[in-house]
């Protein structure tokens, strides 16, 4: 049984059904620092320790789905969330419980995450790892057992795209994976077991002679093979961050001016790829995404609706020519949503400002009259970079 399982209300063409695994405690890796046993991590994962990010952003992020996601077609029909250590707090209430993220229970989970989501063709499956993950011909993740069976460490890795290619049996035509791990390089010794003829890794789901076309785009928080992912210690993940920001407030589209504001795979997938770049320069960190759209034969349905009022353009102001942003005095204001003002500096101008029709204008910084009569220009969502001419 999922942790929350919801009747679909009335309207509802379909529901969404969220799978979230998070592990922070492994059971065959050392201690941060490098300290501890260890057991059999040190020999095929060598480099990976313990975390304390993992159940923190899944917590997060089942927190989310559970008090703010909205949509009135496809409204929360499940939430199933598996932890190590595993006790999940919702929000308001006490600690309770949940399966540990052992490769058993989480094949067993997804299974059934599955049939759920197959019921209904108009469903919304959607999937989130977070914890460690390695790579070669697959992307593996790691249960919090990875490495357990001395004859066969690696057997129970899973594998990632093998998992994503099985769900073509399931029906929901909506699926979006959320992959919140290192691409880290395998090991020596798991390179050597990877080209044998048993392989290694297991996908989550069994085969099926069923293929049905799907949208299912997946979100990884490290862009390219061999890059880390990463968090501040005891923190959420900063993939995790920035992919909570957009849901809320940055990652939507104006749906054509109609009023309504929807997240879209595809918006989701431009403010994330901005939101990354801002925490990156931000934090002094090289942070990135990666987005792979595995089926373009179903529409972009619409996964979460903001309201109005909670959204924000990332807009990116810069100056040409560029040797005059020194001496400039930049301005955007709007009868609705105010004035925002920004000193000479000499980098563009990254700032968060609600969607509306604004004037943007460059300033002379003794007298700050317009170097140039004042331009309207619409900031829509989800990413808006303009260029003032002075």
């Amino acid at each position: 049984m999922p942790f929350r399982e919801i009747p679909l209300p009335a309207g509802a063409i379909g529901g969404t059904h969220v799978f979230i695994v998070g592990v922070d405690a492994y059971q065959h890796l050392p201690a941060p620092g490098g300290n501890g046993a260890g057991l059999n991590g040190p020999k095929y994962a060598p480099g990976l320790n313990q975390l304390n990010t993992a159940v923190i952003s899944a917590s997060l992020i089942a927190n989310w789905f559970l008090s703010l996601f909205q949509s009135a077609e496809h409204p929360l029909a499940s939430l199933d969330i598996l932890l190590s250590p595993g006790s999940f707090t919702e929000t308001g209430k006490a600690a309770v419980s949940v399966p540990e993220a052992l490769f058993k229970n989480i094949r067993d989970a997804a299974a059934e995450w599955r049939e759920r989501a197959h019921s209904n063709q108009n469903n919304h499956a959607l999937f989130f790892f977070i914890g460690h993950g390695m790579e070669g011909t697959d992307h593996y993740l790691l249960p919090v057992d990875a490495f357990a069976d001395v004859n066969a460490p690696a057997e129970n890795l899973i594998m990632l795209h093998r998992t994503i290619s099985r769900m073509l049996s399931c029906r929901a035509a909506m699926q979006a994976f959320f992959v919140d791990a290192c691409r880290s390089p395998l090991s020596p010794p798991l390179k050597t077991q990877e080209t044998d003829p048993q392989g290694i890794g297991r996908a989550l789901l069994a085969t099926s002679s069923i293929t049905n076309n799907r949208h299912a785009p997946l979100f990884r928080s490290a862009k390219a093979k061999g890059l880390p992912a990463a968090g501040r210690n005891g923190r959420e993940t900063f993939f995790t961050e920035g992919l909570l920001d957009c849901l809320r407030r940055l990652g939507a589209d104006d749906d054509n001016g109609s009023g309504d504001f929807w997240i879209y795979a595809d918006s989701l997938r431009q403010s994330l790829a901005e939101r990354m770049r801002r925490l990156s320069l931000q934090n002094q960190l090289s942070l990135d995404c990666d987005f792979d759209l595995k089926d373009h034969s179903e529409p972009d349905a619409p996964l979460h609706q903001i309201n109005a009022a909670d959204c924000r353009v990332q807009a990116s102001l810069t100056v040409q020519p560029t040797q005059m942003l020194p001496s400039t005095h930049l301005r955007m204001e709007s009868t609705v949503a105010g004035l925002f003002e920004r000193q000479p500096q000499s980098d563009p101008w990254l700032t968060e400002v609600p969607p509306e029709i604004y004037t943007v204008s460059g300033l002379d910084p003794v007298s700050l009259t317009p170097l140039q009569p004042p331009r309207l220009r619409q900031f829509v969502m989800p990413v808006q970079p303009f260029t003032v001419a002075v």
